[in-house]
């Protein structure tokens, strides 16, 4: 089949939205595709003047309970990618199942790109679009990702429509996007800046992904064309977003080579690893094998790929090979450190008898995670802000069954020592099956050798 050259193809998901409230910012001019070698097999002149890519955005996506990474946990790797685009964290991170999610829509005079971009994030789809830029205002109040993606394109009072392939989402004009363009081959013209067109094809063979042609540019700084049919020209143009960056390349020998190291889940699927990665704010440096579900590639700097390792052990575990309905087994609470460096907190906080478990990503973030159930992460966190203080230490005391037996532990050692009562905590109950509550106390060095003969834990 002779290929369709279309100059105007955008790839999603972008950089994440802006305030609901708030409209976008002007959008900066973007790299266009070179002309189309044949003007008649163009579906509109319209398209002529489309970027192949969808427009940057300084903006940040506000979402419920959000934490905001401060500037120095940003990633570089997400800054070259995305402009000054910062990433956010979900207060609590999880590990989603594999069905439909819900959400609500509230925004106003937003570029649609950005928003179908987001409904296909949660939809854990990849969205190819292919239309004109427009901007909509819509409201919806607790709907599934696809009915929100109806009721947007319904918004834009366009004859646009959707079509599902895979993992991929391709919507555009009803003209356009019918049954039998999912199997058209696509021409776009993509500039990369540091990947070359070999290596493109060299992983796209590797991976399973199919496609007509992938020709390099002619002249340096040029264009290179790639074919391929949307849905593997969607995986094609998705490799090209994670590996297209310096970072991710070292010279060898005088000779710039990318660098990937291959990451073999047991428990969860490529797909959910990047889902988690991204939640942790690592968008760039990871990608997911097109043919085998349970593999992914890192790359990047030493501190993208050990977050991204770290993340790993954290979460493929066998507690997670049957995710169900409500999500994963294990969830990770943040906590902004001021005082103490992430190490030393996680050192401190996993070395006492409470069995806590603290993940510290390892790549220059001052945020910590406590993982596990609801109840031991709370707990952890409030333990964890009060040791964010110079000279601060933890002595876990005593355990029982009843909050009563420790408190009335505490009172006495309040009475018998210069120990204030403000400076103990008697945790929520952390026991599974039988109830176990722990006495601890934060305070100096000094000031806890008072309460050390009290002690009966190892």
């Amino acid at each position: 089949m002779k290929p369709i050259a279309l100059l105007l193809l955008t790839l999603l998901p972008l950089p994440a939205l802006a305030n609901p409230t708030e409209e976008a910012a002007e959008e900066p001019v973007e790299e266009t595709a070179d002309p189309a070698p044949d003007p008649t097999e163009t579906p509109s002149a319209a398209y002529a003047d489309y970027p192949s890519l969808a427009p940057l955005t300084a903006a940040q996506l506000v979402q419920h309970n959000a934490y905001t990474p401060t500037e120095d946990e940003r990633s570089l790797g997400t800054e070259d990618l995305l402009g000054s685009t910062a990433f956010l964290s979900e207060a609590v991170i999880r590990l989603d199942p594999e069905v439909d999610s819900f959400l609500s829509l509230d925004y106003r005079n937003v570029d649609i790109r950005e928003l179908i971009a987001r409904i296909g994030k949660v939809e854990g789809r990849h969205v190819l679009y292919f239309g004109e830029p427009l901007r909509v205002t819509v409201y919806a109040n607790v709907v599934t990702p696809m009915k929100a993606l109806e009721l947007t394109l319904a918004a834009a009072d366009s004859d646009l429509t959707y079509l599902l392939d895979g993992d991929v989402i391709v919507v555009g004009p009803k003209n356009l996007v019918t049954n039998t363009f999912l199997y058209t081959e696509v021409v776009v013209q993509k500039r990369l800046h540091h990947l070359q067109a070999e290596e493109l094809a060299a992983l796209a063979e590797v991976q399973g992904i199919e496609y007509a042609y992938i020709t390099p540019p002619e002249q340096e700084g040029g264009t290179t064309a790639i074919s391929a049919t949307p849905r593997h020209l969607a995986h094609l143009l998705l490799l090209v977003e994670a590996l297209d960056l310096e970072q991710n390349f070292l010279t060898v020998d005088g000779r710039s080579e990318l660098i990937l190291e291959p990451l073999t889940l047991q428990y969860i699927s490529g797909r959910q690893f990047l889902s988690l990665a991204d939640k942790f704010g690592v968008r760039a440096g990871v990608v997911a094998d097109y043919s085998d579900e349970h593999l992914v590639y890192l790359t990047g700097p030493e501190t993208t790929i050990t977050a991204l390792r770290r993340t790993a052990a954290a979460f493929d575990i066998p507690a997670h090979a049957d995710i169900g309905a409500r999500g994963s087994s294990i969830q990770a609470l943040p906590l902004l450190l001021e005082n103490v460096a992430p190490a030393e907190m996680k050192q401190q906080i996993e070395s006492c008898p409470i069995h806590f478990n603290v993940l510290d990503m390892g790549d220059g973030r001052k945020t910590v995670y406590a993982l596990g159930g609801q109840v031991e992460t709370v707990e952890a966190v409030e333990l964890m802000q009060s040791l964010d203080e110079e000279g601060a230490r933890l002595l876990v005391i005593s355990s029982g069954s009843t909050t009563k037996s420790m408190t009335t532990l505490r009172d006495q050692i309040v009475k018998e020592t210069s120990l204030k009562r403000a400076q103990f905590t008697v945790t929520a109950n952390l026991g599974y099956g039988d109830a176990l509550h722990y006495l601890c106390c934060i305070a100096t060095e000094e000031e806890l050798a008072e309460a050390l003969p009290y002690v009966t834990l190892e």
